[in-house]
């Protein structure tokens, strides 16, 4: 059975991946990293020593992946999905997979060895790494827009919001009140992650999922946390 694309979907899809936050800098050790920097090669990520590198890495990549997806060729409306993609992207989402891969397996390796004396805000800032992490790999996955193929995604979907909803519940608790949690956070209450949220994960399980019980508790993170 061939499926039609959605272009309105789409297009929806490439809105949610330009709202990935670039910072006007991040300092990374004694380099600041412009937000330009997207214009520059993916950093080698052989290791992870803090949460500092961990985030300013993956936002680069996030950054990165963004700008990948807003060049993606629009088909047109009435054409199928392409069932061989184009092998230029297809590499690209490729090479983006096996870095997240890299940096998925350095970042465990740190956690490993750091956990026991992560504060509770540590943690749920390396929650909030880990979400955006998978979202990413999703979104440099091969499925298509308006096809069934991100079906096997479900368990990172899920992954996804059991992760918001313990960053979020953290983040009530110590803020007070969900709407107090909403917007940029303060250097003093996320030191490290203000450039990386859960909300971008959750936009993007929205565009991509189909399993309503997914996509009504991502939404009731959405409207509980981030209004309007």
């Amino acid at each position: 059975m061939t499926i039609v694309v959605d272009t309105a979907q789409q297009r929806k899809f490439r809105d949610l991946l330009k709202r990935i936050p670039e910072p006007a800098s991040i300092r990374f050790g004694n380099t600041v990293m412009e937000a330009a920097s997207r214009e520059l090669p993916m950093p080698h990520v052989a290791r992870i020593i803090s949460l500092n590198q961990a985030h300013a890495t993956l936002l680069h990549c996030c950054n990165q992946l963004a700008r990948f997806q807003q060049e993606a060729p629009r088909q047109p409306s009435t054409a199928p999905s392409s069932p061989v993609p184009d092998e230029s992207r297809a590499n690209e989402r490729r090479r983006f997979r096996q870095w997240l891969a890299r940096w998925d397996g350095a970042f465990t390796a740190f956690l490993s060895a750091a956990r026991t004396s992560m504060t509770s805000e540590d943690l749920s800032q390396s929650r909030v790494l880990k979400a955006n992490q998978i979202a990413c790999n999703i979104v440099a996955s091969d499925a298509r827009p308006g096809t069934l193929e991100f079906d096997a995604y479900e368990q990172d979907f899920q992954a996804i919001i059991d992760l918001a909803t313990a960053v979020l519940q953290l983040r009530q608790r110590t803020l007070g009140s969900p709407t107090q949690s909403a917007g940029v956070l303060s250097p003093e209450v996320s030191p490290v992650t203000s450039g990386l949220d859960v909300r971008d994960p959750l936009c993007i399980l929205l565009a991509t999922c189909r399993k309503q019980l997914l996509r009504t508790r991502a939404n009731d993170l959405l409207l509980r946390f981030f209004p309007g």
